[in-house]
């Protein structure tokens, strides 16, 4: 099996490639750029053989627009949201929801978001089955492409779902100092600026909190905010192994939003925007809020402050679908 993840850039979606590989009992060929090699390389499997690109740009536009690849028979699962031209079968592993967004040109950015969308509908000709995460994601997908007027490629969309596995349950005695944590990149999508201006107001109710951010430190206006960067998914899961550890996440759009699964393998409270993806992993296991309202975000910590077992699910422990043994079945389809 070919895993095409050359263009695969966001954090997210890098730790979904590591865990596929992981989980994939498959011989697999891995394409990736170079830059992000050192980030995949600690997955051991013996059947597991890489190949590096330098990632450019111009590279990526020649190879959607102009490249035809033949693997023969052999499956190819491509990571980079934007399908392929290819012969042999393709599965595309969609998680980008900006792709199908009503997308207006402001600046660069959106150009190349634009250009992307463009891509998309040009190359969708090419692709013989969709995975996406959650059935919120499907439904958006299955209705752009109702929008474009291609009813019959709807009957390839396929949701598999990342059920969390429990890993363990946590003491739930409350302590005044708490430390939440928002493991994301900068993006406008992801709402940081609605924590910049909700901060002086946790600060003033909850003097012990502390909020963790993982983006630059010129990145935000508040010195007192712990900015520590871009960091390991080892390091991400250790702040939140942390007994005083919540997480938060006020995104107003996800595919999945990784973090929220492996808050729930670790049992630890999670305040989340009320939205519908959130709702779709989380279920009763979280406390929503609206992302667009202090008052309401002010009400969440509140009631975590409050209700030690806020965040409790009485279920088995156990409970665990595996997201391979789907995608197993969907490569063998077109193989």
């Amino acid at each position: 099996m070919i895993i095409h993840a050359k263009n695969v850039r966001g954090l997210g979606a890098l730790l979904l490639t590591q865990k596929l590989v992981k989980l994939l009992e498959l011989d697999i060929t891995l394409l990736l750029s170079s830059t992000e090699l050192s980030q995949l390389i600690e997955v051991e499997k013996t059947s597991l053989n890489i190949k590096s690109f330098q990632f450019l740009y111009l590279s990526r536009l020649w190879e959607l627009l102009f490249k035809k690849y033949d693997y023969g028979q052999a499956a190819t699962l491509v990571m980079g949201d934007v399908p392929l031209q290819m012969a042999s079968p393709q599965i595309l592993y969609f998680h980008n929801q900006n792709i199908i967004d009503d997308i207006r040109v402001r600046d660069f950015g959106t150009l190349k978001q634009k250009l992307n969308q463009l891509l998309f509908c040009r190359n969708l000709q090419y692709v013989d089955k969709f995975i996406v995460q959650t059935e919120h994601q499907r439904k958006s997908l299955n209705s752009y492409l109702d929008r474009l007027g291609l009813f019959d490629v709807q009957e390839k969309v396929f949701c598999v779902p990342f059920s969390p596995k429990k890993t363990k349950l946590r003491d739930t005695t409350r302590t005044e100092a708490i430390n939440l944590f928002y493991p994301a990149r900068y993006y406008p999508h992801k709402n940081h600026s609605f924590l910049f201006s909700v901060f002086s107001d946790v600060k003033h109710h909850f003097p012990k909190t502390k909020l963790i951010l993982t983006i630059k430190p010129d990145q935000s206006p508040w010195p007192e905010i712990e900015t520590i960067g871009e960091i390991s998914s080892d390091l991400v899961k250790s702040i939140m192994d942390d007994d005083n550890t919540v997480l938060i996440f006020p995104s107003l759009k996800e595919s999945l939003g990784l973090p929220l699964i492996e808050a729930l393998e670790l049992d630890i409270p999670i305040i989340v925007a009320n939205l519908e993806y959130a709702r779709e992993i989380c279920g009763q296991k979280a406390i929503y809020f609206d992302p667009h309202c202090k008052n309401s975000f002010l009400e969440a910590l509140s009631k975590l402050k409050n209700d030690i077992n806020i965040h409790r699910n009485k279920e088995d422990l156990n409970l665990y679908v595996t997201h391979s043994n789907f995608i197993k079945k969907i490569v063998k389809s077109v193989s």
